[in-house]
Protein backbone atom coordinates (compact mmCIF):
# COMPACT_ATOMS: atom_id res chain seq x y z
CA UNK A 1 0.00 0.00 0.00
CA UNK A 2 2.95 2.24 0.97
CA UNK A 3 4.69 1.91 -2.47
CA UNK A 4 0.86 2.68 -4.40
CA UNK A 5 0.87 5.82 -2.19
CA UNK A 6 4.11 6.39 -3.30
CA UNK A 7 4.00 5.82 -7.21
CA UNK A 8 0.86 7.88 -7.16
CA UNK A 9 2.18 11.09 -5.95
CA UNK A 10 5.01 10.40 -8.17
CA UNK A 11 2.93 10.40 -10.97
CA UNK A 12 0.84 13.55 -10.04
CA UNK A 13 3.93 15.46 -9.29
CA UNK A 14 5.77 14.33 -12.68
CA UNK A 15 2.88 15.26 -14.83
CA UNK A 16 2.62 18.66 -12.93
CA UNK A 17 6.14 19.42 -13.07
CA UNK A 18 6.55 17.92 -16.44
CA UNK A 19 3.70 20.27 -17.76
CA UNK A 20 5.01 23.53 -15.74
CA UNK A 21 1.58 23.45 -14.07
CA UNK A 22 2.26 23.78 -10.21
CA UNK A 23 0.04 21.57 -7.55
CA UNK A 24 -0.47 25.35 -6.14
CA UNK A 25 -2.70 26.62 -9.29
CA UNK A 26 -5.01 23.80 -8.97
CA UNK A 27 -8.74 25.20 -7.51
CA UNK A 28 -8.90 21.84 -5.28
CA UNK A 29 -6.97 19.10 -2.86
CA UNK A 30 -5.51 16.41 -5.36
CA UNK A 31 -6.21 12.87 -4.19
CA UNK A 32 -6.32 10.40 -7.13
CA UNK A 33 -5.10 9.86 -10.49
CA UNK A 34 -5.60 7.03 -13.21
CA UNK A 35 -4.97 6.20 -16.90
CA UNK A 36 -8.08 6.08 -19.11
CA UNK A 37 -7.67 3.92 -21.73
CA UNK A 38 -7.31 6.82 -24.69
CA UNK A 39 -3.87 7.53 -22.48
CA UNK A 40 -5.21 10.69 -20.86
CA UNK A 41 -5.32 10.66 -17.17
CA UNK A 42 -8.22 11.59 -14.69
CA UNK A 43 -7.53 13.55 -11.55
CA UNK A 44 -10.16 13.64 -8.43
CA UNK A 45 -10.07 17.11 -6.27
CA UNK A 46 -11.35 16.23 -2.85
CA UNK A 47 -12.91 19.46 -2.19
CA UNK A 48 -12.26 23.11 -3.05
CA UNK A 49 -9.26 24.67 -1.83
CA UNK A 50 -9.24 26.58 1.65
CA UNK A 51 -7.53 30.20 1.28
CA UNK A 52 -7.24 30.38 4.89
CA UNK A 53 -5.08 27.02 4.81
CA UNK A 54 -3.40 27.96 1.88
CA UNK A 55 -2.25 31.18 4.06
CA UNK A 56 -1.13 28.99 6.43
CA UNK A 57 0.58 26.48 4.90
CA UNK A 58 4.04 28.56 5.71
CA UNK A 59 3.27 28.25 9.63
CA UNK A 60 3.29 24.76 10.27
CA UNK A 61 3.18 25.35 14.52
CA UNK A 62 -0.46 26.99 13.49
CA UNK A 63 -1.23 24.39 11.28
CA UNK A 64 -0.76 21.84 14.47
CA UNK A 65 -2.54 23.99 16.46
CA UNK A 66 -5.48 24.21 14.42
CA UNK A 67 -5.31 20.56 14.19
CA UNK A 68 -5.62 20.27 17.73
CA UNK A 69 -8.82 21.62 18.71
CA UNK A 70 -12.21 19.78 19.09
CA UNK A 71 -13.68 18.88 15.22
CA UNK A 72 -16.31 21.01 16.31
CA UNK A 73 -14.26 24.36 16.13
CA UNK A 74 -12.97 22.68 13.00
CA UNK A 75 -14.61 24.51 9.66
CA UNK A 76 -15.99 21.85 7.24
CA UNK A 77 -15.88 22.85 4.23
CA UNK A 78 -19.25 23.00 2.19
CA UNK A 79 -18.88 19.43 -0.07
CA UNK A 80 -18.42 19.30 -3.18
CA UNK A 81 -17.56 17.15 -6.59
CA UNK A 82 -14.61 17.93 -8.63
CA UNK A 83 -12.79 15.68 -11.19
CA UNK A 84 -10.35 17.08 -13.81
CA UNK A 85 -8.99 15.13 -17.55
CA UNK A 86 -5.98 15.76 -18.78
CA UNK A 87 -3.62 15.09 -21.43
CA UNK A 88 -0.61 13.36 -21.59
CA UNK A 89 0.91 17.14 -21.26
CA UNK A 90 -0.89 18.25 -18.09
CA UNK A 91 -3.42 20.04 -20.31
CA UNK A 92 -6.68 20.33 -18.66
CA UNK A 93 -9.48 18.98 -21.34
CA UNK A 94 -12.13 19.11 -19.20
CA UNK A 95 -13.47 19.41 -15.36
CA UNK A 96 -16.69 18.42 -14.12
CA UNK A 97 -18.03 20.01 -11.14
CA UNK A 98 -20.91 18.66 -8.87
CA UNK A 99 -21.39 22.16 -7.32
CA UNK A 100 -24.31 20.91 -4.60
CA UNK A 101 -22.52 18.07 -4.14
CA UNK A 102 -26.27 16.40 -5.10
CA UNK A 103 -24.65 13.26 -7.00
CA UNK A 104 -21.54 12.89 -5.49
CA UNK A 105 -19.24 14.46 -2.89
CA UNK A 106 -15.11 14.50 -1.61
CA UNK A 107 -14.31 12.41 -4.84
CA UNK A 108 -11.14 10.37 -3.75
CA UNK A 109 -11.06 7.51 -6.68
CA UNK A 110 -11.61 7.43 -10.28
CA UNK A 111 -11.32 4.70 -12.18
CA UNK A 112 -11.78 5.45 -16.06
CA UNK A 113 -12.80 2.72 -19.17
CA UNK A 114 -13.58 2.68 -22.72
CA UNK A 115 -17.46 3.56 -21.71
CA UNK A 116 -16.85 6.16 -18.81
CA UNK A 117 -15.50 6.70 -15.45
CA UNK A 118 -16.73 5.34 -11.99
CA UNK A 119 -15.61 7.34 -9.18
CA UNK A 120 -15.36 6.80 -5.34
CA UNK A 121 -16.16 9.17 -2.45
CA UNK A 122 -14.98 8.96 1.33
CA UNK A 123 -18.08 10.28 2.62
CA UNK A 124 -20.34 7.63 0.40
CA UNK A 125 -21.78 4.44 0.31
CA UNK A 126 -21.93 4.17 -3.40
CA UNK A 127 -19.82 3.70 -6.47
CA UNK A 128 -20.49 6.06 -9.12
CA UNK A 129 -20.52 6.12 -12.90
CA UNK A 130 -20.69 8.77 -15.14
CA UNK A 131 -20.84 7.36 -18.70
CA UNK A 132 -19.29 8.61 -22.08
CA UNK A 133 -22.57 10.48 -22.91
CA UNK A 134 -22.06 12.37 -19.94
CA UNK A 135 -18.51 13.21 -20.67
CA UNK A 136 -16.92 15.40 -22.82
CA UNK A 137 -15.16 12.75 -24.97
CA UNK A 138 -14.23 12.56 -28.49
Amino acid sequence: MRRLVFITITIIVAIFLLCRSPIDALPGIPDGIATAPDGTFWLTLFNKRSLLLDALSTYPWVREQIAKLPNTLIPIPAPYGFIVQLDQHGKVLQSLHDHTALMVRDVTSVQPTATGVYLGSLHSHAIYYLGNELLNTN
